[in-house]
């Protein structure tokens, strides 16, 4: 266990130490009045071994010497446990912040994190999941590598190119805060085992939640990586065109979007931030009209703060947004997928994904292939409008 505080006036008694990050470990922490670094401080380690006499006596001393001064900006109070039957290291962090105007303002942090991975039979079995993966991602790199030697500048001329590079890249994220969080924790449990002090697990915990944050969009990378091999099926094939087709409509429509919310953000904000706490900070007001568009919006606090502004306010904002952008945004998709639909009426009915799983069974088997031909029902006397405008051309 340790406390920390930051910016004392007095530093008299010899139970306090003045400690540097380096030495203590710390991160950022965004608090409720500032952000505190950690790069200063006077800090108290409490011994594990004979924790209530020493604590006691070290919580006295600090008491009577009145450690806590008008200078104190913050108090930190840091402790980890684990619980052995779990397998679960709990990282807590519990802040008192002091403002200028008198009070406390209290927060925490608790990561509940295993950072012993490989115990049990299933851990053994995802670390053999892990690394099967990482002969993939291997593999993959080679093969992008080769692929882009051969076709230069043109290998970023695909959409899906920029998908397997950051599946690649996140990849090697992923395995780079692994090694680190491996080796930051080795370091902690070296020390834990061999002084009786407190050790701080911020960092494996951080690194270990960040680990887990960029696997989840590794897999979620991976698995939209499906639509380019189901482009062979119709439906999803419309999906894929369609969004191509109206991708330009879309980014200059987010972009006036954009500055709609600036607007109505940066008034709501200079209107109702002394009154209203969604709308404290220009960020948070940004985000309050987002929520807005999604149904959920307190109205009675904006109009006790201001009850003339606050109907237009809302009024005018539903109305721009609501009942104008969101319909301009349905009907640019909309427009995009009836042309995809005329163009794929107007080509050669091509071949769906039945066809070849059926085609799959009949082989499979050694079946007939009659009832697979209703699938194809091509007309040899079809042209595709594509195909006259080029005969025209010539």
């Amino acid at each position: 266990m340790r406390i920390l505080f930051e910016y004392p006036l007095v530093k008299s008694f010899s139970v306090r130490r003045y400690s540097h990050i380096d030495s203590l470990d710390s991160l950022v922490y965004p608090g409720k009045l500032a952000y505190y670094p950690g790069t200063r401080g006077y800090v108290v380690n409490l011994a594990i071994q004979n924790i209530s006499d020493n604590t006691s006596n070290s919580i006295l001393v600090l008491k009577e010497n009145l450690f806590l001064s008008r200078g104190t900006r913050v108090l930190f109070l840091e402790f980890a446990t684990y619980n052995p039957n779990t397998n679960l290291f709990c990282v807590v962090k519990i802040v008192f912040e002091f403002p200028p105007t008198g009070g406390v303002l209290t927060s925490y942090i608790f990561r509940v994190v295993r950072l012993i991975r490989y115990v049990t039979i299933f851990d053994y079995a995802l670390l053999a999941c892990e690394v099967v993966v990482l002969v993939f991602i291997l593999g993959y790199t080679i093969l992008f590598i080769v692929e882009i030697r051969h076709l230069s500048g043109a290998a970023f001329s695909r959409f899906w190119s920029y998908g397997n590079f950051f599946i690649l890249l996140t990849g090697y994220v992923i395995l780079g805060l692994n090694i680190l969080r491996s080796i930051k924790f080795k370091e902690a449990q070296s020390t834990l085992l061999s002084k009786d002090t407190y050790v701080n697990l911020e960092q494996p915990a951080v690194l270990l939640m960040a680990q887990d944050d960029a696997t989840a969009i590794f897999v979620f990378l991976v698995y939209m990586k499906a639509f380019k091999f189901l482009a062979i099926n119709k439906t999803v094939g419309q999906i894929n065109t369609t969004i191509r087709k109206c991708l330009s409509d879309i980014v200059t429509f987010l972009v006036l979007l954009l500055i709609v919310f600036i607007v109505f953000g940066l008034f709501g904000y200079m209107m109702f931030h002394s009154q209203v706490a969604e709308f404290s900070s220009y960020g948070v007001a940004m985000f309050t009209l987002f929520r807005a568009i999604l149904g959920e919006f307190d109205y009675e606090a904006i109009e006790s703060a201001n009850s003339y502004v606050a109907p237009i306010y809302f009024i005018l904002f539903m109305f721009v947004v609501f009942f104008i952008m969101l319909n301009m945004f349905l009907a640019i998709i909309n427009e995009a997928y009836y042309h995809v639909k005329l163009d794929i009426a107007a080509r050669h009915k091509h071949k769906q994904m039945s066809y070849y799983v059926k085609q799959a069974f009949y082989e499979l088997f050694c079946l007939s292939d009659t009832a697979s031909q209703d699938d194809i029902d091509e007309t040899p006397n079809q042209v595709a409008i594509s195909e006259i405008r080029d005969a025209l051309n010539r």
